[in-house]
């Protein structure tokens, strides 16, 4: 192939056009992706309390732990049980009851 002959290939305008059927599969196409709902975005508005209760829970454990750690002299199991810790305890047993109790309310009431 010489340089004319490419120049005149390249030259040449050819105009293309797609079948009918091809335009109807297309528009087919975008029907259906626009009727599908968008998808679901995370409800961080719900899980916000659960995510901060754990970064809590976790920071008074590391707290527990190192302060157990720094005594060694008691048993590990007797040393930090208290009224304090009781009530910790408690209130982190009607957190819990109180989310899933709320989490099932708010969905059964959603219908879902």
């Amino acid at each position: 192939m010489r340089d004319d002959d490419l120049d005149r290939i390249l030259s040449e305008e050819e105009t293309i056009a797609p079948t009918a059927r091809f335009v109807a599969s297309v528009m087919v196409a975008v029907r259906r992706e626009n009727a599908t709902p968008a998808p679901l975005s995370f409800p961080w508005k719900r899980a916000l309390p659960g995510i901060a209760a754990a970064i809590v829970s976790i920071v008074l454990l590391c707290e527990a732990i190192s302060s157990s750690l720094a005594a060694p002299t008691t048993p590990i199991m007797l040393s930090g049980w208290n009224g304090v810790t009781a009530f910790w305890t408690a209130v982190a047993a009607i957190v819990s009851v109180a989310a899933v109790t709320l989490g099932t309310a708010v969905s059964f009431h959603r219908g879902s």
